[in-house]
């Protein structure tokens, strides 16, 4: 299995456990922004945000606390965090070396009608995990990665549950499948349309 990763040296005050790039998305969800320029610096929450400040009273003087915890993620590192967070932007680093915010997954957004196709052929399953729509929420992963070159088409649609979606990222779905004790050859075929579900062999026993 693919090796987790840190997300910096943070943890979660409640339990003591570490926070993991994957819990991007799962666990955790961009609440906010953080705006700043001639001097100024502005948290911007989301309605649904919890608190990041309380007050507190010393010597009959009001102190403000910061709850949050403050870390600053890479260039790399923010584009891979957006992806997971399901936000429809990603952050590139071009030529020249500005910042440049791209509209991609909206452009490539997958139509509800095309998902419901999918599901259907897929049998309502994850074709990774075999559990079934209902036990965990499903998505759409382009099989080969839009940035490595994959199609924007059925033949590159696969069903899978969220958090395996997230997971995978825009890795090489070869190199994924090496990490995750999957076929990559079978998904290969299964997508061409020359084997069905049942032949899947990490799908056996699960289905």
């Amino acid at each position: 299995m693919s090796k987790k990763r840190r997300f910096y040296q943070l943890t979660y005050p409640n339990t003591g456990k570490p926070v993991l790039f994957e819990d991007i998305g799962n666990t955790l969800s961009i609440s906010g922004v953080l705006l700043q320029g001639m001097g100024l610096q502005a948290l911007a929450l989301l309605p649904s945000a919890e608190p990041v400040q309380e007050t507190k009273a010393v010597g009959g003087q009001v102190f403000p606390i910061v709850l949050a915890q403050i870390v600053q993620p890479t260039l790399e590192e923010w584009s891979e965090l957006i992806r997971q967070s399901d936000d429809p932007m990603f952050f590139e680093l071009d030529k020249s070396g500005v910042v440049k915010a791209i509209h991609r997954k909206q452009r490539f957004a997958i139509s509800g009608a095309v998902q419901q196709k999918i599901w259907a052929r897929d049998d309502f399953r994850c074709m990774i995990s075999g559990r079934r729509m209902g036990e965990s929420p499903l998505s759409i992963d382009h099989w080969m990665p839009l940035e490595l070159g994959g199609k924007n088409d059925e033949t590159n649609y696969l069903s899978m549950t969220r958090k395996i979606n997230k997971n995978k990222g825009n890795q090489h779905p070869k190199e994924w499948c090496e990490d995750n004790d999957v076929d990559y050859r079978e998904i290969m075929i299964y997508l061409g349309g020359f084997i069905g579900i049942e032949e899947l062999s990490h799908l056996k026993g699960k289905i």
